[in-house]
């Protein structure tokens, strides 16, 4: 019967095992006497057959009234009483003391005791774990049996019932019960945990500064944990929290998510609390689409602070579900909405120039205004100026085939790293010594500011780029020969050379003003008035002055590098039903003919930057901000109470 409770009684599990602890450490520690009564059973190692001592009968053990012993009895430098096994005397050693530090010699019973398990028996204190009658030996009876005992101690220390009442013994004695320890290892714990995790939040911090992807195609070889186990080489809660299989809970790609989603927040907080603070604010938004083909509308505030400072901050994207006015608008409503932003202290409105946004009738800005009528509108002064460009040069088929050609050219080129090699080898044998000549640089139509650069690129390495396109021609036997051919005969014509040298001239002039317009610290007035200044320098070059120097420089370089000259193209018959009976418009030299296309070039230029500037939004901005620096200037209170008439009017106007 007890070697079936024996086997039914296993282990508990561990929650199990941890809540009784809590409960019976609570109890008092306190030293009682008690009076042990034999068990009803005896294992093998507290009783020895061939001994009769050992198999004393139940009657023969006497009741003992023991105390808590603060310090087992180890005696040295003596001889122990031996029994006879088998005809041979053994006895107790003095080395069993060194090497099981928790026997303790009771000298009346001559035998040992486990001294951390017989004092928390004394003491009363419940056990989780199982109490097997082997054990009573070290505990109840004393152990006497000579015979084996170093298998005997070493079974004993290694039982869980010892383990726990050395564990239990220690806090008694330091004064402290298990639910303090618990509480002050757990204390412990959380503070380890606390600095790893600002650590974690740290590293995701920096990453996603710099604009770093956190995970990689295996999680532990990404970004994020390379950057971990880096700052955990000087930090020894970091290694603690790392190497711990438990509490890795933070490190998923979900908890990144939600960490990244916490400092967003707060990061928009940190700005609308600005913009609240400021009272008065713009918008300014634009639809764009993403690697995945969707569409989205980023969305920025524009607001000024107390020292007059502009701030323009990035408030996010949104997908967009339809790019209508009506979606868009309430789309941009509810954005301000959600940011916690009265729309009534809205005023400004900056987007592109396209109909769903600017609309005079029903677009985005036409929208807004209707609901909050100091909004104004006032299209991107960049987006304007790049716009017009691109309106002048779809007028003139001249210079929109040249512009093509350089975009095509530079990507053939730039498309086979063979090609790219051979122009670079090219490139060196007609550079002179000691100059050097830029790479070629793409044509991309959406951005300002490269346009003059890769027109640059390939007016320096024209030659280069002809004797490459001619070798590939020669060379290659599949489509790209087919296509070189026709990219060479392109560069071979005066046309092609003379229509990038004129494109160069007006867009250097376009450039410029491009990259004043990006500036952050310019006004209204100023983006105007650059804008205004560019237009009067592309019209100065509307001469014959001007022409003359450009169209001579032009046949000088065409004749050096063996471009064919200029031409007047094999009249055309009009068809009968587009003629009107008019007479054809012909020149009597090449001359005349590329000076029509370089003046309407101008012409087109000219107008569409004037058009494109002229803004009601715009005026209106410009006469308030001077207004307002002339006033801060001391200007005349007679001419401030002009313009501040003319401003009123000018609003009433916008507004009505």
């Amino acid at each position: 019967m007890n070697e079936k409770n024996d086997k039914c009684a296993g282990p508990p599990c561990k929650r199990l095992k941890q809540a009784a602890i809590t409960l019976f450490a609570s109890r008092p520690s306190k030293v009682v006497e008690i009076a042990d009564k034999p068990s009803s059973s005896a294992s093998s190692s507290e009783l020895d057959g061939d001994s009769a001592e050992a198999a004393k009968p139940k009657s023969t053990l006497k009741p003992a009234i023991v105390d808590v012993i603060m310090h087992p009895n180890q005696p040295r430098n003596r001889e122990f009483p031996s029994k006879e096994y088998c005809g041979k005397h053994r006895r107790f050693k003095e080395t069993y003391f060194d090497n099981h530090k928790w026997l303790h010699w009771e000298e009346t019973e001559q035998s040992v005791y486990c001294h951390p398990c017989r004092n928390i028996r004394v003491l009363g204190l419940s056990l989780l774990a199982a109490d097997r009658s082997g054990d009573n030996a070290f505990t109840v009876n004393g152990y006497q049996s000579w015979r084996t005992p170093t298998t005997d101690f070493q079974k004993h220390e290694r039982s869980e019932k010892h383990k726990e009442c050395v564990a239990k013994w220690v806090h008694h004695i330091s004064g402290t019960d298990v639910n303090t320890q618990l509480s002050a290892e757990k204390s412990k714990q959380q503070i380890t945990n606390m600095h790893a995790l600002e650590k974690i939040f740290r590293t995701t911090v920096k990453i996603a500064r710099q604009g770093l992807s956190l995970r990689g195609h295996v999680e532990d070889e990404g970004n994020f944990m390379q950057f971990l186990h880096l700052v955990a080489e000087d930090n020894v809660d970091l290694q603690t929290y790392l190497a711990s299989s438990q509490r890795r809970k933070f490190l998923s790609h979900d908890n990144q998510n939600e960490i990244l989603s916490v400092l967003s927040h707060q990061v928009l907080r940190s700005i609308v609390q600005n913009v609240l603070t400021a009272k008065h604010f713009a918008i300014i938004a634009d639809e764009t689409t993403d690697e995945s083909r969707k569409q989205q509308m980023s969305i920025c505030l524009r607001w000024t602070d107390e020292d007059f400072s502009v701030h323009e901050d990035f408030m996010g994207m949104y997908e967009v579900a339809k790019a209508d006015a009506e979606t868009l608008s309430s789309l941009l409503l509810d954005a301000i909405t959600r940011f916690g932003l009265n729309v009534k202290h809205l005023r400004g409105q900056g987007y592109d120039g396209a109909s769903v946004m600017a609309g005079n009738e029903t677009g985005v800005a036409t929208r807004i205004t209707a609901i909050e009528k100091r909004a104004m509108f006032v299209h991107c002064s960049g987006h304007c100026l790049s716009l017009a460009v691109q309106d002048a040069a779809r007028n003139v088929p001249l210079i929109r085939d040249a512009l093509e050609l350089v975009k095509d050219v530079v990507n053939f080129i730039r498309s086979s790293p063979l090609r790219l090699r051979n122009l670079q080898s090219l490139r060196q044998q007609f550079c002179e010594e000691g100059t050097a000549t830029p790479s070629l640089r793409p044509l991309c139509p959406t951005r300002w500011t490269v346009r003059v650069s890769s027109i640059k690129s390939v007016l320096d390495n024209y030659v280069a780029l002809c004797v490459a396109l001619l070798d590939t021609t020669e060379t290659s036997r599949d489509d790209a020969g087919a296509k070189a051919n026709g990219f060479l005969r392109r560069l071979e014509s005066f046309d092609s050379y003379f229509a990038m040298q004129a494109s160069l001239a007006v867009l250097e002039y376009c450039e410029a003003c491009n990259t004043m317009l990006q500036s952050t610290k310019i006004t209204t007035a100023d983006a105007k008035a650059a804008a205004t200044k560019t237009a009067d320098l592309i019209h100065s070059m509307r001469s014959d002055t001007f022409f003359d120097k450009m169209y001579a420089d032009c046949e000088k370089r065409a004749e050096d590098m063996d471009i064919a000259p200029a031409v007047l193209p094999r009249p055309r018959r009009i068809p009968r039903r587009l003629d009107d009976g008019a007479d054809p418009l012909t020149y009597d030299t090449p001359k005349d003919m590329y000076r029509h296309r370089f003046v309407e070039l101008i012409d087109h230029a000219e107008a569409a930057i004037r058009r494109r500037f002229e803004q009601p939004g715009m005026e209106l901005a410009c006469l308030i901000e001077n207004t307002l620096t002339d006033a801060a200037t001391g200007l005349c209170i007679i001419i401030l109470l002009c313009r501040v008439v003319g401003l009123l009017s000018m609003f009433v106007h916008a507004v009505c």
